[in-house]
């Protein structure tokens, strides 16, 4: 036998080896972890199902949903029956993997592109956002000229005081031209595919004196967005500065519209555009302070269950005022599976938590996968929840400025690594100076958030104004700052293959890592 062929067949009998001994830890590991977080699989599972789905186009009447899934259920509890242990698990999954693939079906709904000169009755389906000069918004069609016909479209309906007053959930009466949605010149980004993913395939710009509202929404979120309303005219009345307003809506309350051009560009390059999403941070600050107003109640289960529907109810009347997006929807998940912990003295699982909080939010609405929102969202927070801790291992400094400096820089770094794929496939840039924002940005978004609820206060609301005119003040000028850095963005692209190559290079380098790292363990007994 020649030296090459030994060589090349000593290689493939080393590969197997290798690839069979990652096998077995897998399953060994999956076997040791499928009890502590078994909502992981079940989303894991799900998801499979569900993008064989997509990809296939397959969809099933409601009786072959049912019919699919009973079938399912019974094999797998056959299995179960049956008393093989191994079988046990892999039936469960497989019935997830099933649901995932059949579930989608029952609320999917065939969208008509809507093309051409139409008059319609439709229904506000999204929150209405200011432009310079209309106002946008997704709609989806009741009836076109006594018809029934279902379709989604973008509108931008011309500014005026009527247009103004549009909410999520009002159903309107308009005439307009529907033309195809067209990518951006400049843009490597496939907008117009991204919104057939939702299944919106046209827009129209629509006159003042071509739309006519028909009946204002009943809807709980439409009650919501009043108030919010509320809240940002007493606020008008405190602080006199239009700029600040228009941070303190989009940082506070997830409302970005009022937010100009310019200012939405100094966030997006200095990498501070995180901030004005609601997330986790913000509903923490509302779930803390609730925790803290009903810690004087005395300690029994009647409190215990007042105090967590508290944190509960008030958690999700924040998310409604805030648009419900995928990160605050996230988080307002997270922490009432946290809450409901807490109630039946059940310790909980940071990944178990979170995979729960996605499979919940799959099951409301599986399209929410396609969003950039969702995506960012929980990768960002995988990231941190597995690459923080590693990172802040390798360097423990004793001061507590350099503890919390290194703390916000070991977070920005996993961000960055989870979630540049994505951003770039949707914004074609990352700011590259995103850790030094982030760390005079975080915690003066903690005391501003905290300060706009204090200012509601009376008796303490004039100091809780004045200190959030000032901590804005250096809060824009910081990103201002930042954002006039010598190539502080860094603009390229990428497409979906290669984002999927990049994730599958990062999940096979995790698991290689924690692979040699169990070797390590193991051979060394740390």
């Amino acid at each position: 036998m020649k030296k090459n062929e030994f060589f090349y067949i000593w290689s493939i009998i080393n590969a197997t080896r290798f690839f069979v001994i990652l096998f077995t830890a897998c399953i060994d590991f999956m076997r040791k972890s499928i009890l502590h977080a078994p909502f992981v699989y079940v989303f894991f599972c799900a998801l499979f199902g569900f993008l064989i789905q997509h990809r296939l186009e397959f969809y099933f009447s409601d009786f072959e949903v049912i019919f699919l899934i009973f079938l399912a259920t019974i094999l797998c509890a056959g299995v179960i029956y049956a008393l093989i242990p191994w079988l046990r698990i892999i039936s469960v999954l497989f019935w997830f993997c099933v649901f995932g693939f059949v579930y989608p079906s029952l609320q999917y709904q065939e969208y008509v592109p809507l093309l051409g000169k139409k008059q319609c009755v439709v229904e506000v389906i999204s929150q209405v956002k200011e432009k310079k000069k209309t106002y946008a918004c997704e709609i989806e069609t009741l009836s076109i000229r006594d018809t029934v016909c279902i379709s989604k479209a973008l509108v931008y309906i011309q500014k005026d005081s009527l247009a103004s007053e549009l909410q999520f959930g009002d159903v309107i009466e308009l005439h307009g031209r529907f033309q195809e949605i067209t990518n951006y010149a400049d843009s490597q980004f496939d907008y117009a595919a991204w919104m057939v993913e939702q299944d919106i395939y046209s827009s129209a710009y629509i006159r003042s004196d071509l739309w006519k509202r028909v009946q204002k929404s009943q809807a709980l979120r439409a009650y919501a967005m009043e108030l919010r309303q509320d809240a940002l005219s007493y606020l008008q009345t405190k602080i006199s500065s239009k700029e600040h307003i228009a941070v303190i809506a989009a940082l506070v309350f997830g409302d970005k519209s009022f937010v100009s051009s310019e200012t939405k560009s100094h966030f997006a390059v200095a990498g501070a555009m995180h901030v004005m999403a609601v997330s986790g941070l913000h509903v923490g600050i509302i779930a803390s302070i609730i925790v803290l107003i009903t810690s004087f109640f005395s300690i029994n289960n009647t409190t215990l269950w007042l105090k967590m529907i508290l944190v509960i109810g008030t958690i999700w009347l924040y998310a409604c005022i805030t648009g419900l997006s995928s990160s605050v929807q996230r988080a307002a998940i997270m922490f009432s599976l946290f809450s409901i912990g807490i109630i039946v003295n059940r310790r909980s699982n940071s990944w178990n938590t979170l995979a729960a909080a996605a499979f919940i939010s799959f099951v409301i609405d599986p399209q929410v996968l396609f969003l950039a929102g969702f995506q960012l969202s929980y990768v960002a927070v995988m990231s941190i929840m597995y690459g923080a801790p590693k990172l802040l291992q390798i360097y423990r400094p004793r001061r507590k400025v350099l503890q919390y400096v290194w703390g916000i820089i070991a977070v920005s770094i996993v961000v960055q690594i989870g979630t540049f794929p994505i951003s770039v496939y949707y914004f074609q840039n990352i700011p590259i100076y995103s850790i030094v924002t982030n760390i005079c940005v975080i915690p003066l978004a903690f005391v501003i958030i905290i300060a706009v609820f204090a200012s509601f206060i009376p008796y303490v609301s004039l100091v809780a104004v004045k200190l959030v005119s000032v901590s804005l003040d250096f809060f824009i000028e910081w990103i201002t700052r930042v954002s006039k850095f010598p190539h502080a963005v860094l603009t390229f692209s990428l497409d979906q293959t290669q984002v999927y190559i990049i994730y599958i290079a990062i999940v096979v380098c995790v698991i290689m890592y924690e692979f040699y790292y169990e070797l390590r363990v193991q051979k060394y007994r740390f």
